[in-house]
């Protein structure tokens, strides 16, 4: 289960530990993906935190789709 707090954006910059062994979703393309988003979104004043399952999951849905619409899977 991944660690929900390591996922959020805060002062326009990111909360990321490498772990190359980890398979959390913020060591997968899509994961990096997510952290991409939650970037662009801190630095437009969107900032949001993703502290529960459905709002996770949702997110993560959302980034796979933008992932696969710029061709990158």
């Amino acid at each position: 289960m991944a660690s929900f707090q390591q996922i959020n954006a805060t002062d326009n910059h990111l909360i990321e530990e490498e772990q190359p062994h980890d398979p959390s979703p913020q060591n997968t393309i899509t994961g990096r993906t997510a952290h991409v988003i939650i970037r662009i979104g801190a630095e437009e004043g969107m900032r949001r935190k993703i502290n529960d399952k459905v709002k996770y999951s949702m997110f993560m849905a959302y980034a796979w789709h933008k992932e696969l619409e710029i061709g990158r899977y």
